[in-house]
């Protein structure tokens, strides 16, 4: 039976039974989560190298802050140099999301691709750490005594951390009292509970000392 006004053929059929040809349409891959596709990266030595090498080139904008190679010139940002590449990722989503807080870092990673993001992680994993000049050792002894009272549980007892926790060995000393002291204030710039926790009970004197003992490793 031909219905009136249809043309014969399978679409005027769909669309008189309420269906979309488009409904039809195969459904897309879900595509990699950036944690998928740093593992598939991980697990081959040759794709590490290759990730590390397209991440360098795309992480030339993050030297002048950073430092070439990830070893920061400025006393106040972060050495990313050895930082565990997954702990990486995610604080990049979370300058995305909004969870940390710093227009000029969120602006920035916002235009990144998924991929660009692992590379960027993946280059600054692979570089190794350099070691701090001497600090004044009555406070590193201090700090050291604060450290494997509430800090090594999470950190390690070498302050390397891991894929949730950030390795803060090798750290400059300005950036972790700075970091520290962002945690203790609850200002919503840096968020963490647990941090805030510790962090609330420590004096001035004791961030000084902490940050000295962890630059030192």
């Amino acid at each position: 039976m031909r219905i009136p006004g249809f043309k014969s053929g399978i679409a005027p059929l769909l669309l008189l039974c309420g269906i979309s040809s488009a409904s039809l349409a195969a459904p897309q891959t879900p595509q990699p989560s950036l944690e998928d596709r740093l593992s598939q990266i991980q697990i081959s030595p040759q794709k590490t190298q290759l990730a590390a090498e397209a991440g360098k080139r795309t992480a030339s904008f993050c030297f002048n802050c950073h430092g070439t190679e990830g070893h920061s010139t400025h006393p106040e940002t972060p050495n990313l140099a050895a930082q565990n590449a997954a702990y990486l990722l995610v604080q990049m989503q979370k300058f995305v999301d909004g969870r940390r807080k710093y227009p000029f870092m969120e602006g920035l990673l916002k235009e990144l691709t998924d991929e660009e993001k692992v590379n960027i992680a993946v280059y600054f994993s692979t570089i190794p750490a350099k070691k701090n000049p001497p600090g004044d050792p009555a406070q590193i002894s201090r700090g050291k005594q604060i450290f494997s009272q509430i800090c090594h549980v999470c950190h390690g007892d070498k302050g390397l951390g891991n894929e949730q926790i950030a390795r803060i060995a090798s750290q400059q000393t300005p950036y972790l009292i700075k970091s520290l002291t962002l945690y203790r204030s609850s200002s919503g710039e840096r968020k963490d509970p647990i941090m805030s926790k510790v962090a609330s009970q420590l004096t001035d004197a004791d961030i000084k000392a902490v940050a000295a003992y962890v630059s030192s490793l």
